[in-house]
């Protein structure tokens, strides 16, 4: 008897992955990074502060502070703006 091979199957991204990919993505497009964290941030809001920091950080390649400072202002935009 032989053993079927199996297909090594793909784990699913995180979101966190998912943001910083699309993060990257749109600064080779030369967006501006407020415009990119303005487009990545309702997909990573449900994350912890210092998940979505951490997203700022890497996909968006802000300074640990310029990070802070972005997450308090999308956090403040997102609840001035439910839609």
């Amino acid at each position: 008897m032989s053993n079927p091979v199996s297909k090594p199957t793909e784990k699913p991204k995180s979101p966190t992955n998912v943001a910083i990919e699309k993060a990257t993505k749109l600064i080779d497009q030369g967006r501006t990074k407020v415009e990119i964290a303005r487009a990545i941030y309702p997909e990573i809001a449900n994350l912890s502060k210092d998940e979505i920091i951490d997203v700022f950080i890497q996909g968006i390649e802000l300074t640990p502070k310029g990070a802070v400072t972005y997450y308090y202002n999308m956090k403040r935009e997102a609840a001035n703006n439910p839609n």
